[in-house]
């Protein structure tokens, strides 16, 4: 069975490279490819059930939360203060946009009131950061902490694994690159985002000195730069997270459908946020199963993405060869 799916998902890559190298003019043939390698990427992904390792990954990202917004904030605050670090947060949310997804309390208010106060899910994110901000690990023991280091690093194996099984090896890397790895994207990957936040603030201030009174010229701009951000950070993802390493221009193409992906899908959760939550009888709790939805549709993107940066990097590696074998 798994042999039969290989040789159609090759003829299929070989005729998409035989597109490519035919006499056909190249705004076509890119289109023609483009196509093709997202059908490719579908298949791919039905094949290494990306739908159910993506549920996995938010389960396992719900569970190792609150020990990496621990860490994250005990490594910000080495460097910036606890109030920087809550801006810092505001900012993530803002460009997140999670602001806008929000339901309503459906509970009859005791004192009166109409019982109809929404709820924001990036309320619920800032008020749990805050949480995490101000606990006070020098009172954990030993143990606590390496827990608490270990349940944020378990989710980096599973993101690993993951990676490396949808780029097209199963096979991972040697247990101190990967635990090295790790702890290096443990301590640092807070200080490179608080450093992009702080980027896109001072590109922001720098387009409004500029720009003036152009309030359109100078949104469209920041909403630009968020996406350049998404952009940058997936690339870095694709690059490094995943065993096998795919070619740099192949990573571009899958982080920028990844990215475009995301942004469909946080639009369209909007929309069905707004148009189909009536709204939750159980308070703020109504806004968990939305977040994990979100987490959901956010992975399913990602690994998406990644799948059509492997399709791309083998057609790739399958056309220089044809044109070696021409010349």
């Amino acid at each position: 069975m798994f042999r039969k799916w290989k040789l159609a998902v090759e003829k299929r890559i070989n005729h998409v490279v035989k597109m490519t190298t035919e006499g056909v003019r190249r705004r076509d043939r890119f289109l023609r490819v483009l196509i093709d390698a997202s059908r490719i990427a579908v298949r791919q992904m039905r094949r290494d059930r990306a739908p159910m390792m993506a549920s996995a990954l938010t389960y396992r990202l719900l569970f190792s939360l609150i020990p990496l917004m621990i860490i994250a904030a005990s490594v910000m605050s080495l460097f910036i203060t606890e109030d920087e670090v809550k801006r810092a947060t505001s900012e993530l949310i803002a460009h997140l946009q999670l602001d806008s997804i929000e339901v309503h309390d459906l509970r009859v208010d005791k004192q009166g009131d109409d019982g109809n106060s929404p709820f924001t899910l990036g309320d619920w994110i800032s008020d749990t950061a805050s949480q995490a901000a101000g606990y006070n690990t020098s009172g954990m023991t030993i143990l606590g902490i390496l827990l608490l280091v270990y349940s944020a690093l378990k989710l980096f194996g599973e993101i690993e694994a993951t990676f490396s099984i949808v780029s097209g090896r199963g096979r991972r890397r040697s247990w101190w690159r990967r635990w090295g790895m790790y702890l290096i994207v443990l301590l640092l990957g807070p200080l490179f985002l608080a450093g992009g936040l702080w980027l896109i603030q001072w590109g922001s201030n720098q387009l409004t000195e500029i720009g003036g009174g152009h309030v359109v010229i100078v949104s469209v701009a920041e909403r630009v730069l968020s996406w350049a951000l998404i952009w940058g950070l997936v690339i870095v993802g694709y690059l490094f997270i995943p065993a096998q390493r795919l070619g740099l221009r192949a990573t571009a193409s899958g982080a920028l459908v990844a990215t475009v992906m995301l942004l469909l899908a946080q639009w369209g959760f909007g929309i069905y946020v707004r148009k189909a939550v009536v709204g939750s009888p159980v308070g703020s709790l109504g806004l968990m199963p939305l977040f994990l939805f979100w987490l959901y549709l956010n992975w399913v993107s990602l690994l998406y993405g990644l799948q059509f940066a492997a399709v791309a990097a083998r057609v790739s590696k399958l056309v220089n060869r044809r044109r070696t074998a021409v010349a």
